[in-house]
């Protein structure tokens, strides 16, 4: 069937590649494993619904040995005037129990030609991709792709409410019923397309995760397809996030225009918004699954008094604070607690940064901090700053005209800590003047690294009451000049030090407050030591914006943000000359590096200065003798 499928004009340029078997798919199929066996990567066209009569021949010639071969799956889903017999509405529930087998479903022409590539170029088994008989529409680019996902729209400013899945041809209309949620109900939600829809990519359970609802939106039955492998999924990963399936009903659908059809099968915007409100609607009501809803008239029916006493309350009641605006994001003042995180790239670097925030923005950041510790960064926050999907904070050391300009740039705050900036005091007055003519707000940071040397000698150390005095006075100094729009930023690297200076500064203050755990770790060690901070502040109705440091990608902060060690070691390795030799000096075995040599701290004291390329060794030989029994007593090396 060369015309039917377009294959036509490549039969008349390269007529010894192209074999028309007519309608005998089986014996297309085994010619297919013969090629691949040959060291061919051989490429079926077949129509979707007609792969049904190739069944065996997929199983038992093609995915058995492993063999590269990749089916194109024309007229796949709803196909319109073709009737019952042309739909090609079981393609996914048909190679979803095949081993090995890859489907991608191509949302545009653009991705068609993109996942054409990426099939012919595996070799390890068969592959598959399923194209609808349908007039091409513009391409959808994508917001971000993340491991291999698409985002094609995330609400802004809104809870993560509804995970909307959409499946090749289907992502149209999904993003109109995004839209409409968000327009018309006030509902968040973020789009993505797998382009690969069988395996399910992992992160998709990620992304499921953190969602209320994960709704599938597929042109196949809902029996045994797509929808039906995430929510395995999600189960086989212990996700409790309910999936229900938006797809094609288990009956042959009639005759009929492709978008009229659409439309009577749910699959259309406004049967894609109608079900997402009703399954919302029904989890918010009863507390019920997807597939429990369909009972909720008998459950509501139910007046039998079992004596259940109410379940306690889940949300503690918020600390009152002023409100601020970081660019749309309200802080304090009753908002949601906000989440952050701070790019890793050369800010200079215009596009890996732009991209960076794009990433953690799909993966549901609200709030990106950039270092600006040069002029090469400063010259890049404008771009920055007008590029961003969210809003973009700036964080000042050193020289207090980066704060200018970062004002000047269009930041939507700055953070400074004013421990590390030069004469910062008397810069304050003009700060205020410029911060509030911008509208901008300030966030005041205050860490165990840079306290002023005058509260260090009063207190003795970090401790709880310092941080809290050092973040006050700083703001003090900005009432003076009449400027309020401020949050505070108290960190430490001990979460019980951390959470007293926080709960000083809830009742003295009526700033918003920035949660944070300094030099926290890698993931698990990190996520458990952030965790238990903010549990903490968050139960007392302390806390306004979170950021979960850890020793990885931004993204992993995030997604820290959303969802114990065999020898009690403090350790950290610290790159910031800035904050470095302060907060090493607080941990047990510190590292503080810099202009190519490295400062090793044991118990507050300096016991080393080693090049670049012992940075690593040393405190490795350090540590091990301070888990050793007696433990290593420092020697104090002058600092050079």
């Amino acid at each position: 069937m060369l015309r039917p499928t377009g294959l036509h004009p490549m039969a008349v340029r390269f007529p010894d590649r192209v074999f028309d078997v007519g309608i005998a798919e089986q014996h297309a199929v085994t010619s297919a494993a013969g090629l691949a066996m040959g060291g061919c990567h051989p490429v079926v066209a077949v129509y979707a619904t007609f792969l049904n009569r190739a069944f065996d021949q997929v199983l038992m010639d093609v995915a058995l040995h492993q063999l590269p071969v990749t089916f194109v799956l024309d007229r796949a889903g709803i196909t319109g005037p073709d009737g019952p017999s042309h739909h090609g509405m079981w393609d996914l529930s048909i190679l979803a129990p095949v081993p090995g087998m890859r489907v991608a479903a191509p949302r545009d022409a653009a991705r068609l030609r993109e996942l054409l590539r990426e099939a012919v170029a595996v070799s390890d088994g068969p592959t598959a991709l399923r194209l609808p008989k349908a007039t091409t529409g513009a391409d959808i680019e994508a917001l971000v792709r993340m491991d291999g996902l698409d985002i094609l729209h995330r609400s802004t400013r809104r809870p993560l409410d509804v995970l909307l899945v959409c499946v090749g041809a289907t992502a149209p209309a999904t993003l109109e019923a995004a839209r409409r949620l968000e327009e018309a109900e006030g509902i968040g939600s973020t789009v993505v397309d797998p382009r690969w829809a069988i395996p399910v990519n992992s992160a998709l359970l990620h992304l499921a995760a953190r969602h209320r609802l994960a709704v599938t939106i597929e042109d196949n039955t809902r029996t045994g397809g797509f929808g039906t492998l995430l929510a395995h999924a999600c189960t086989d990963a212990a996700i409790t996030t309910p999936v229900h399936n938006i797809g094609l009903p288990r009956a042959f659908v009639p005759q009929g225009t492709r978008t009229g059809l659409l439309a009577q099968t749910g699959l259309g915007p406004a049967g894609i918004t109608e079900t997402v409100l009703h399954v919302r609607a029904a989890l918010t009501t009863y507390g019920l699954t997807p597939s429990q809803a369909t009972s909720r008239h008998a459950e509501a029916s139910m007046t039998t008094d079992l004596g259940m006493p109410d379940p306690p309350p889940t949300t503690p009641e918020r600390r009152q604070t002023r409100q601020i605006h970081v660019g749309d994001v309200p802080v304090g003042g009753g908002a949601p607690v906000s989440v952050q995180t701070m790019t890793t790239t050369l800010t200079a670097d215009v596009d890996a940064t732009l991209q960076q925030i794009a990433e953690v923005t799909a993966a549901g950041c609200d709030i990106v901090r950039v270092a600006v510790p040069s002029q090469d960064d400063a010259d890049a926050l404008p771009a920055i700053a007008a590029r961003s999907p969210i809003p973009v904070i700036a964080d000042i050391h050193i020289q207090p005209r980066y704060v200018f300009a970062a004002i000047d740039a269009g930041c939507a705050a700055v953070r400074v800590n004013p421990g590390n900036i030069k004469k910062f005091d008397d810069k304050v007055a003009e700060i205020a003047q410029a911060a509030s003519a911008a509208g901008v707000p300030i966030r005041i940071g205050v860490n165990a690294g840079s306290l002023d040397p005058r509260l260090l000698a009063r207190h003795g150390a970090a401790t709880p009451q310092a941080l809290a005095e050092s973040a006050l006075w700083e703001c003090a100094l900005f009432e003076e000049h009449g400027f309020r729009d401020i949050k505070i930023a108290v960190k430490h690297h001990d979460p019980m030090t951390m959470v007293a200076a926080n709960r000083i500064l809830a009742e003295q203050c009526d700033y918003p407050l920035h949660l944070g755990v300094t030099e926290a770790g890698p993931a698990f060690q990190g996520s458990v030591k952030s965790a238990v901070a903010f549990a903490v502040l968050l139960a007392d109705g302390i806390g306004d914006t979170i950021r979960v440091s850890l020793s990885a990608h931004p993204v992993e902060q995030v997604k820290a943000a959303f969802d114990g060690f065999p020898h009690p070691l403090r350790v950290a390795v610290m790159g910031c000359v800035v904050n470095g030799p302060g907060e090493a000096r607080e941990a047990d075995l510190g590292v503080s590096s810099g202009n190519g040599k490295g400062q090793i701290f044991v118990h507050g004291k300096v016991v080393a200065t080693v090049p670049e390329n012992k940075i690593v060794d040393t405190p490795l030989e350090h540590a091990l003798r301070l888990t050793e029994p007696g433990d290593e007593q420092p020697t104090e090396a002058p600092v050079p």
